[in-house]
């Protein structure tokens, strides 16, 4: 047992391991994906204690799983190098990662917040601390994280460089679903070098991120371009592979690269169009004539302008991304005030429409980007959306039904009453002399009255079963608008 190397109880439905950790001291490859039964204590302990139960793990699959937090003590299993906590909707923070680590798999995983300590901090620290491994990790996301020295929208980026090919990681935003991209790197306006090396394993359509540090590697293996003696153009851009296996193409929404250890005075982000690669040539040969005149240093080459440009257009994306923000919390204090209405809303076409048209802008907008609303919420505005115009037709149609119905079942009783007084009249002329032609008249009118009520009362079962249904809808529309509410109010920070 000692020398096992190799266990996958994946999808299985096991409480606890059923093999002694003491004799799993050679383990390099242990799967726990998708046990429902493990306990997220038995998990958590486990990982916890990773180090001295599988002092030789080399990969580990925790996906599905019910972890809530990586520990920092996880990042002390050094041999550790592939780890996959794909789908583990629970996770919220990574508090260590061994040093070593050459990919992990974090997809799905959207309780994981990437931009706040200490996972932020983390992942920083695993993609400066040794260059030379590569690695390559797969998170949820809809921005790349913050260390990042520059990012922009779109596929591609450009920057001039001097001395040597940077130390750098790499990184994409873009829709998931089972799709590679390659990606191209080009240096002087030179032939492409191309790799496929991004590729989605999960079935989601949200945005994912993929990071990787071995830009330079890849270029350094296939390349023998000759350098220019002060700045270089280097130009990275993303594109899906016409082989993916999800042939909708989707764009990639932000691409990005963090320099790793070196002087920003041998770096330049350019605020120009990437993909004008012989723009951008000449503009590193200009810099280079610059570099040769005294009365210019490099430190005055546009470097700082340039990044000061870049920066401002992030700001510019973020100060609309505030006011969309802004908007969206707007539409939810309005849908609050109208929910605190009564179910007789749907009786109201002008609050009725409010309400539509608040809830499906909600709905739409948040279908891209979540603008700080929980998740719940998005659920709760999403569903109600959906029901909101059946639900309004549904209670609208029973009123109606009911309105008709009701007048109906009181003619009946009007009817009965009317004929009681058509006997009362009969009887009181029957006593008169001379009145055979006013007894006549009565007696037309009472079985006139008599056959109207008779008619009448044939139709009352079927009238009183359609107005019970109607009641009994509107009942469940109120019960569910009154839930909608309850929900709302539960969710709803102010």
């Amino acid at each position: 047992m000692e020398k096992l190397q190799f266990v996958d109880f994946e999808g299985t439905t096991i409480e606890n391991l059923p093999l002694p950790v003491e004799n799993l001291k050679g383990l390099q490859s242990l799967s726990l994906s998708r046990c429902t039964k493990l306990s997220i204590d038995v998990l958590a302990n486990m990982v916890q204690n990773m180090l001295s139960d599988f002092p030789s793990l080399k990969k580990l699959r925790l996906e599905g799983s019910n972890l809530t937090m990586i520990p920092e003590s996880f990042g002390e299993c050094h041999l550790l190098r592939d780890l996959s906590v794909k789908d583990s909707k629970k996770l919220k923070k990574i508090r260590g990662l061994p040093q070593d680590i050459t990919s992990m798999n974090a997809l799905n995983c959207h309780s994981l917040n990437i931009h706040t300590a200490p996972t932020n901090m983390v992942l920083k620290q695993i993609f400066e601390y040794d260059c030379t491994i590569k690695r390559t990790f797969w998170l949820a996301g809809k921005r790349l994280p913050q260390w990042f020295t520059m990012y922009r929208r779109g596929n591609s980026l450009g920057f001039l460089f001097r001395k040597r090919i940077p130390d750098m990681t790499v990184g994409l935003v873009a829709r998931g679903a089972n799709k590679r991209y390659d990606y191209c790197f080009k240096i002087n306006n030179s032939s492409e070098i191309s790799c496929s090396n991004f590729f989605s394993h999960s079935g989601s359509k949200k945005e994912e991120i993929f990071i990787s540090n071995d830009l330079r590697a890849i270029v350094s293996s296939r390349s023998t371009m000759p350098l220019l003696d002060e700045w270089n153009y280097a130009e990275f851009s993303f594109t899906q592979s016409s082989n993916s296996y999800h042939l909708l193409i989707e764009p990639v929404r932000w691409s990005g690269v963090h320099v790793n250890r070196e002087s920003m005075e041998d770096i330049q982000f350019l605020d120009m169009t990437p993909g004008d690669s012989s723009q951008a040539h000449g503009f590193a040969l200009e810099q280079n004539l610059q570099a040769q005149s005294p009365a210019l240093s490099s430190g005055e080459v546009n470097g700082e302008s340039s990044r000061n440009q870049n920066v401002s257009e992030d700001e510019m994306e973020t100060f609309y991304d505030c006011l969309e923000d802004e908007e969206a919390r707007e539409v939810l204090k309005k849908v609050r005030d109208l929910i605190s209405n009564d179910a007789s809303i749907f009786l109201h076409p002008e609050k009725c429409s409010d309400m539509k048209d608040s809830l499906d802008y909600l709905s739409n907008l948040l279908s891209e980007n979540d603008h700080g609303i929980s998740r719940e919420m998005i659920t709760l505005i999403s569903d109600a959306s959906r029901e909101f115009t059946h639900w309004s037709n549904d209670y609208t149609e029973a009123n109606m039904k009911i309105e008709c119905i009701t007048p109906e079942l009181m003619r009946v009783d009007l009817l009965q009453a009317a004929l009681k007084d058509n006997m009362k009249q009969y009887r009181d002329v029957v006593a008169l002399e001379n009145a055979h032609q006013r007894k006549r008249d009565i007696f037309e009118e009472g079985k006139m009255i008599k056959t109207q009520r008779d008619e009448l009362r044939k139709k009352i079962p079927h009238l009183q079963h359609e107005h019970c249904l109607a009641k009994e809808k509107q009942t469940r529309i109120r019960h569910a608008w009154l839930k909608l509410g309850e929900n709302f109010n539960k969710i709803f920070i102010d």
